[in-house]
């Protein structure tokens, strides 16, 4: 029972894990206006009209003062 539990609690688990990972895109910025940002990506794949996105912006490179 506890050996069959633990088999189909891992299935579970490795089915739904590629569906939660978060896709890393390189994109330009194209246009800005008021509530709306048009990016041009080189890959599209796995974006559909509607997501939702998370956009982090580029860090600058910043000089580390020390003692």
């Amino acid at each position: 029972m506890k050996k069959t539990m633990t088999i189909l609690l891992a299935m579970a688990i490795l089915t739904i894990t590629p569906m939660a990972m978060a896709a890393n895109k390189t994109c330009k910025v194209i246009s800005i206006t008021d509530t709306e940002v048009l990016l041009n990506c080189e890959d599209t794949k796995g974006l559909v009209v509607g997501d939702k996105v998370k956009i982090k912006p580029k860090k600058k490179n910043r000089a580390i003062e020390g003692c």
